[in-house]
């Protein structure tokens, strides 16, 4: 099984550490047991979206920025980007690149459009909000 890049080393973890690490990747082997990238790429949005929606994504996006989503080639699997572009703005406008919290659990693109449509607004730059 390949390591992830913030994988411990093993002979540095106590034998007691090392024999739960075999145990669970065993368990992952064997199909009894998610691996975490199934965790994180095998939820569907719509489960991610789940609950109430909190003030601000009730909200509209500002009139004065346009939205466009791209898919682009990630490790895990295709991430959906959202693009937030203030009406007008220059070529060489600067760009934020905004990451909502939720631990890939929890929100989405959906959750953060409207305060993403402000920052664009306001700042005047190109924003672009990842799944």
């Amino acid at each position: 099984m390949p390591r992830s890049y913030g994988d411990p080393d093993r002979h540095s973890l106590p034998i007691h550490m090392r024999a739960i690490v075999a145990a669970t990747e065993l368990a992952q082997r064997l199909k009894l047991a998610p691996t975490m990238m199934d965790v994180i790429t095998k939820q569907a949005h719509d489960v991610r979206q789940v609950g109430h929606p909190g003030w601000w994504m009730t909200y509209r996006i500002n009139p004065a920025v346009t939205t466009s989503e791209v898919k682009i080639d990630s490790r895990g699997g295709p991430l959906r980007l959202r693009i937030y572009r203030p009406t007008g703005v220059a070529a060489n406008a600067p760009i934020v690149l905004y990451i909502h919290g939720g631990g890939f659990m929890l929100g989405g693109l959906e959750a953060c459009a409207w305060i993403c449509g402000e920052i664009a607004a306001q700042t005047g730059a190109v924003l672009a909000s990842v799944e």
